[in-house]
């Protein structure tokens, strides 16, 4: 639940605007069945966590595919970030929702991403799924 998550101090433009940045990249590698660079998104821990078992097989089979986009109805929308602050650990964490398939005006899809800097660089780090 969003009254659930860490709490923090609110970030600067700059920093909105970056992360909004990554998001719409994500949304965009996603849309078009980059994964490739939807994968360049996430910081390793999160790329070590969640494909793990992929990695430590053949991962050139990942980089080989050919990008193909979605169908429209399995696209993904999304909305302006909210409740974005910077964490006492220095990350930075923001609401992201998503509007899915043949409605993307509605909500989809629902979770607090984190975010880390490395190299200059914005990547989401972990994920909490909301679910209200």
């Amino acid at each position: 639940y969003e009254q659930d998550l860490p709490a923090g101090t609110a970030v600067d433009d700059a920093t909105l605007a970056a992360i909004t940045e990554l998001e719409q990249q994500f949304a965009a590698c996603y849309n078009a069945g980059d994964t490739p660079r939807l994968l360049a998104t996430l910081s390793l821990r999160v790329l070590a966590e969640s494909l793990g078992d992929v990695l430590e097989g053949d991962a050139a089979e990942i980089f080989a595919v050919t990008p193909e986009p979605l169908n429209p109805d399995e696209q993904i929308a999304l909305f302006p970030l909210r409740g974005a602050r910077v964490l006492p650990d220095g990350r930075v964490g923001a609401i992201v929702e998503w509007g899915t398939g043949a409605d993307p005006a509605t909500v989809g899809e629902r979770n607090f991403r984190i975010y880390v800097q490395i190299d200059g660089r914005w990547v989401a780090d972990e994920e909490i799924p909301l679910f209200n």
